[in-house]
């Protein structure tokens, strides 16, 4: 995995407390289990845990905001109008190498009931599961309707996101799939995916632990 991947997942982890679902379209679901390399921030997805007859209940979407994150003191976002005066764009400038900068367009998260998760997974262990105690599971999963990501590639990187529809540049939303974004120059960036639709940008996990009388339970894990 590229150095930049692994920055970008690793101040995802500390700074938002969520995993970067990397690459963004990459399809995962609630209760889809496998195993976890901190090391190369890494997962592997093996199946869902409805394999095993195991039907975690979800609380429902939650919160769908519009979200923005940028690294601390990296990241310089002014938002305009063209030059010619008539559409909403948005500069943004890095001040160093995987710098990242996200925008989100109606994102939301949804999780699973851990109680009852918790209690269908022990059952299904007490009738015979052989599970492997590395596996981890996803417990929460974000949605976003519209998602920028950007990621420099040095000092000096920088990208212009422009409009095709017109919207106020105080309301312009540059993860917006509806606005018609379009990249109108660029720097010396590592990733830049502008106004992907439906996508799928963070997930947490849980790992289940087995007390010292022997009861499971979940736990959230790689996470503060």
């Amino acid at each position: 995995m590229a150095r930049w991947r692994i920055r970008a997942i690793r101040e995802v982890r500390d700074q938002l407390d969520r995993f970067l679902n990397f690459p963004l379209n990459q399809k995962i679901s609630l209760g889809d289990y496998g195993t976890y390399d901190g090391k190369n921030c890494r997962f592997e997805w093996l199946g869902n845990v409805a394999e095993f007859g195991v039907q975690p209940k979800s609380v429902g979407m939650q919160h769908e905001i519009a979200e923005t994150y940028a690294t601390s003191g990296k990241v310089d976002i002014q938002g305009k109008l063209n030059f010619a005066g008539d559409r909403p764009c948005v500069d943004v400038s890095f001040k160093r190498a995987s710098a990242l900068a996200f925008r989100g367009c109606k994102i939301g998260f949804d999780q699973v009931q851990l109680v009852n998760a918790g209690k269908a997974l022990t059952k299904a262990i007490e009738d015979g599961l052989e599970w492997n105690r590395d596996w981890v599971v996803i417990t929460q999963l974000w949605q976003a309707d519209g998602f920028t990501h950007l990621v420099s590639g040095s000092n000096g990187s920088c990208v212009q996101i422009e409009a095709r529809a017109n919207s106020a540049p105080e309301l312009f939303n540059y993860a917006d799939p509806s606005l018609g974004l379009e990249v109108t120059s660029e720097k010396s960036m590592s990733y830049c995916a502008v106004g992907l639709s439906d996508v799928l940008p963070y997930f947490a996990i849980h790992k289940l632990r087995q007390s010292p009388n022997g009861q499971w339970s979940l736990y959230k894990y790689g996470l503060s």
